[in-house]
């Protein structure tokens, strides 16, 4: 019985063995997989996505890469992926996420404009409310290049912005 018992645990050891080492192999091929496929991702983006991350980062320069990812079987979902690693949208500061959605309406519109050969005039509300001192600025900067293809309109409550916009050459008419 004992011989038997030993011959059994011996067998058991040498799967275990077989088992982790297999293991090992998954989660390295899991690992490369992954770094393929965001490797892909990163190289071959929309290029809209690709256009609203070079002006984000024409107010962050540090920001990240702009991804957008296409779950199986979920809708599109735009990540960035920084130094600090990768975060969903959603999961972005109220600051962070209204830059992003200035960048991808501003990449949007520059876009469609080459499409139709017609620059629509731009519309922001306070778009601004969640930036902080140094992404208005930057912010700013960039709606007034953008004004060179489009006309811009800029709503806004903030005294500071308008300064700030009157500042950096716009028009400023109070309503």
């Amino acid at each position: 019985m004992l011989p038997e018992l030993l011959l059994q645990r011996g067998e058991l050891e040498e799967a275990q063995a077989e088992s982790e080492q297999d293991l090992v192999v998954a989660r390295l091929a899991r690992e490369l997989l992954g770094t393929a496929i965001d490797d892909f991702e990163k190289q071959n983006q929309d290029p809209v996505i690709q256009h609203a991350q070079r002006l984000v980062e024409q107010v962050v320069p540090s920001w990240g890469t702009l991804m957008m990812t296409y779950p199986a079987g979920g809708k599109p979902t735009i990540t960035r992926d920084s130094t600090s690693g990768r975060l969903l949208s959603d999961r972005l500061s109220d600051g962070a996420r209204a830059l992003l959605h200035l960048g991808i309406r501003l990449a949007f519109a520059e876009r469609d404009s080459e499409r139709r050969g017609l620059a629509l005039p731009l519309i922001c509300d306070d778009p601004f409310a969640h930036f902080d001192d140094d992404r208005t600025r930057g912010a700013l900067e960039l709606l007034r290049d953008t004004s060179k293809r489009h006309q811009v309109i800029l709503f806004t409550c903030e005294t500071g912005t308008r300064t700030l916009a009157a500042d950096l050459g716009a028009h400023v008419i109070n309503l």
